[in-house]
């Protein structure tokens, strides 16, 4: 493909990314964020989505943006702040933890919590969000993979990246400090699984056991848990997200 196809194929994109009449719920600051890396020709997966599979990508991405925002009460560029996104910086790891943020709320919210609230990181790191589940309070933590897997990831490996993550990044010691300091008497570590081939050849089972042996790894206690988000569903099954222990009163595995 030469450069002037590329060229064309980045306007389209981007006219589309910034059709608010179609898609009303991306945020403003997201579309500057892919023109900017249109301009300075850098590549990330979400530059290389919207080149794609357009009006599927953006459709996704507008529907992502709607249940946060309805989630929150946040408008779509208020809940991209609230993840600590800057346009401006062109990492293209910030850009998917914060998407892994906004796909955490709306799992949430699909199973029940209320009072959902994205915290906004200060000087002392904290917990990334806050919410209630049947007048409970839970402090919530996210880690994100972006790795691919051409095979089915086993239960250990999983466990293996997510404990690895929640010891290498403090991520444990954020949620005890965050419940330390507000009415959170639950935790959840939450592992988002970022890539539509790495969850194809999992099933529900195996990310429940992985949760399980994340939270025995992490040496749980009550009221710690560990779950991951995939976003994906199975015929028979439903969700593939789980969550290990159980929440309270409630007896599903699902979150």
């Amino acid at each position: 493909m030469n450069n002037e196809t590329d060229t064309t194929i980045n306007q389209h994109a981007l006219s589309l990314f910034s059709d608010t009449s179609q898609f009303p719920y991306i945020p403003k600051s997201l579309s500057s964020y892919v023109e900017t890396c249109v301009a300075k020709k850098l590549s990330n997966r979400l530059v290389e989505a919207v080149q794609g599979e357009r009006t599927k990508v953006f459709k996704n991405i507008n529907r992502t943006f709607q249940l946060a925002s309805d989630a929150t009460g946040l408008t779509p560029d208020e809940l991209l702040r609230k993840t600590d996104f800057n346009e401006r910086d062109m990492s293209p790891t910030r850009l998917d933890s914060a998407f892994a943020e906004i796909r955490t709320v709306n799992s949430l919210k699909e199973q029940g919590f209320e009072g959902i609230q994205l915290l906004k990181a200060g000087k002392q790191k904290k917990a990334d969000i806050l919410a209630t589940f049947q007048g409970i309070g839970f402090a919530v933590e996210v880690a994100n993979s972006i790795f691919s897997a051409d095979k089915r990831v086993e239960p250990f490996q999983l466990r293996d990246w997510l404990v690895g993550r929640a010891s290498s990044d403090g991520k444990t010691g954020q949620l005890e400090q965050t419940s330390e300091e507000t009415s959170a008497s639950h935790t959840i570590l939450v592992g988002v699984i970022d890539t539509f081939f790495s969850v194809v050849f999992n099933t529900h089972n195996d990310y429940c056991e992985a949760a399980q042996l994340a939270w025995e790894e992490l040496n749980g206690k009550e009221g710690f848990h560990v779950a991951f988000v995939t976003g994906r569903e199975a015929t028979g099954y439903g969700r593939d997200d789980c969550v290990y222990p159980d929440l309270p009163s409630n007896g599903s595995h699902v979150v």
